[in-house]
Parts: structure tokens; sequence; C-alpha cells
């Protein structure tokens, strides 16, 4: 669920498993600790860890964005794999 004028996704279980899984993913392949990733994209280390653990239980479409920069991750490219593909529609 979108909250338009707050800019916040309410993650449920299948979409926040998908982007931790794709974070940890992509830090991984660029070998970006937790703590660069708050140092380069300007996100607090504790926000950073909180999404990572899956503690977040809603995550500002800013953060991600920034979290994306930090890691020089295009948003089309970070969302366009098969894992967010086939999660179902939340709203129907």
């Amino acid at each position: 669920m979108i909250i338009p004028e707050k800019g916040v996704i309410s993650v449920t279980k299948g979409i926040q498993r998908v982007v931790v899984r794709q974070l940890k993913r992509r830090m991984k392949e660029k070998k970006v600790s937790a703590y660069r990733l708050a140092y380069d994209s300007g996100v607090a280390y504790s926000t950073v860890k909180s999404i990572l653990d899956g503690k977040s239980k809603a995550t500002n479409i800013v953060t991600i964005k920034l979290l994306l920069d930090g890691l020089g991750v295009s948003v089309p490219d970070f969302f366009g794999v098969e894992d967010f593909a086939a999660l179902e529609q939340e709203m129907k």
C-alpha cells in the first residue's frame, strides 16, 4: 500500500524479502558492507541495518533510492528483476 502524502510503502513480507535479498545481492556483488552503504548513501547505519535485518516495517521510497544511489544501481535495474515480477499484485 502506498501512502502518497508521506511517500511510504507499507512493505508486505513478500516485497520486504525481495528488497532485502536484492540489496544484499547487490552489496555482495560490489563488496560493500552495511557501514559503507550507509556512508555512501547518506542513510543512517541503524536504518540500513534495520532494513537488511528485515525489521523495518515501512520503507520510504526515498530511502530505497538513496541506498540504490549509494550502490550505483538504477531504480529500473533494481526493480526490474524477475523476483519482483513474480510477486502477486497487492491490491486487486
